[in-house]
């Protein structure tokens, strides 16, 4: 009754299963490659930790405020070791959180060390703002009276590079102020 059919020969069938094999395994590395990311790490002069535990080393004061002509300044201080570059500004309204923008430091500055303080502005200063693409945004949202999460950003190291890195537990809650 079937002795006119042919079946795949076994080393081709070896073949293709192997070649299947394959290719799965590198679907599923690919696939927990993507997950899992690259550590980002911060040396506070004991040796290289996750830059989420150098996030808890973070301290810092802050305000905000808006003057009589319409722009946003932020003035942090350090009051840790942990240098900061940056801050992160996040509007809370109504229970639900949006973010405004981010302010950097400016290249010749670089980081607010410890005992330093710094004011970010949306006035553009020779020639260029704090909040660099937010500035509009941030001036237009934000009135007296507002409730902002100011958190702070710092930078580690990767393997290949430094990134930038918001520490997400470490906010500041203030209240847009007339200056």
């Amino acid at each position: 009754m079937y002795k006119n059919k042919r079946g795949v020969s076994p080393v081709i069938a070896t073949v293709l299963l192997v070649l299947l094999a394959l290719v799965l395994a590198l679907i599923i590395f690919l696939w927990v490659k993507s997950w899992l990311g690259e550590k980002i790490q911060k040396d506070l002069g004991e040796g290289m930790i996750l830059i989420d535990e150098a996030c808890k080393s973070v301290g810092f004061k802050a305000e905000i405020g808006k003057t009589n002509v319409g722009d946003i300044e932020v003035a942090v201080e350090n009051t840790r070791n942990v240098p900061i570059y940056g801050v992160k500004i996040i509007e809370v309204s109504r229970g639900s959180k949006k973010t405004l923008g981010t302010a950097r430091s400016p290249g010749e500055l670089g980081a607010i060390k410890a005992g330093q303080a710094y004011v970010f502005s949306t006035n553009p200063r020779i020639g260029s703002s704090n909040f660099d693409d937010s500035t509009a945004t941030v001036k237009d949202r934000l009135e007296s009276g507002d409730t902002v999460l100011i958190r702070p950003v710092i930078v580690g190291l990767t393997k290949s590079s430094q990134k930038e890195y918001v520490c997400s537990g470490e906010d500041i809650s203030v209240t847009t102020e007339v200056l």
